[in-house]
């Protein structure tokens, strides 16, 4: 089918070498042929660039940085990139099932309201393979809640990018949680849907940025990012928001990461100061400078 809007594919690749043919033969898989793949390389030390370039069809377009940007930074090429009516997110380890853009065009054209349509993903083995044991479960956010309560939405995402034009777009300073930060930005220009289909195969992959070693930092970007989101809905009076005393917990869970895994010795004084500008009576809870000192103790120790 070659009518209908223009569909943005964003790909943020580091290092995906091996898996990149699987990613772009979905795509040529596509029951819809209205797509461009806006391909962007963040500086990888192995042969992405070479794979990528291997498929000429012209609707795959690719830019490659000079340095590592980050996930976020990344993201935020690729978008500026975008000619699409409708976009969405693909890694570059991961894979779409044919029928994936067809469905998200004909959802987005019956809910013009809508900024982000969501599926159901397939989770799948190191070969992408559908795992007997599903190892990751979508579970879609309730009724009458929103992204913010429960932070679970699933892939495939996808917006209206009119829509991502009202958000302050992805954020540079981010390596992780990069999905979960525009989700909750286009929830706060539009309404949110997800789909019952399963379109989007979701690699377990070790090495990636939100699995294996990976998953507790992601984590605490997470946390960072739902409470940036908390303080901007506060300020813009966004009716759905979480309330202060779930936005503290949530900064004192990000805190405690923060103090086993990146900051440790005097710099946890950093986390601490960060707390304290977010929430200023966290200074008062024994929990949290018991944690900092002990991280204080513990970094001076080994270092």
């Amino acid at each position: 089918m070659t009518k209908g809007p223009l569909f943005s594919v964003l790909c943020t690749n580091y290092n995906n070498a091996a898996h990149i043919p699987a990613m772009v033969q979905s795509l040529m898989k596509q029951t819809y042929s209205n797509w461009e793949l806006l391909f962007v390389d963040d500086a990888s030390t192995d042969n992405s660039l070479s794979v990528i370039r291997e498929f000429t069809d012209p609707r795959i377009r690719i830019e490659a940085t000079s340095i590592n940007l980050g996930a976020g930074g990344a993201a935020i090429k690729a978008a500026s990139m975008t000619k699409g009516v409708i976009a969405g997110r693909l890694d570059a380890d991961d894979a779409l099932e044919p029928q994936a853009l067809q469905c998200m065009v004909n959802a987005h054209r019956q809910h013009p309201s809508t900024s982000l349509i969501t599926s159901q993903i397939i989770a799948c083995t190191p070969d992408l393979q559908e795992s007997k044991v599903p190892w990751h479960v979508n579970k879609p956010v309730p009724k009458d809640s929103f992204i913010l309560a429960h932070p679970t939405v699933g892939a495939f995402a996808t917006f209206k990018t009119s829509h991502l034009k009202k958000t302050q777009g992805f954020d540079s300073s981010l390596r992780r949680a990069v999905d979960l930060d525009i989700y909750l930005k286009l929830e706060e220009v539009g309404e949110v849907l997800t789909l019952s289909e399963r379109l989007y195969r979701y690699r377990a992959n070790p090495n990636g940025i939100s699995q294996g070693g990976n998953g507790t930092l992601a984590k605490a970007s997470a946390y960072k990012v739902m409470v940036t989101a908390y303080h901007r809905r506060k300020a813009a009076g966004f009716k759905n928001n979480i309330s202060r005393s779930e936005a503290r917990n949530i900064r004192i869970r990000q805190h405690q990461i923060d103090l086993h895994h990146t900051q440790t010795g005097w710099s946890s004084l950093r986390s601490l100061l960060s707390t304290a500008i977010l929430f200023p009576e966290l200074i008062a809870y024994p929990i949290v400078w018991r944690n900092t000192l002990s991280s204080i103790l513990r970094g001076n120790k080994t270092g």
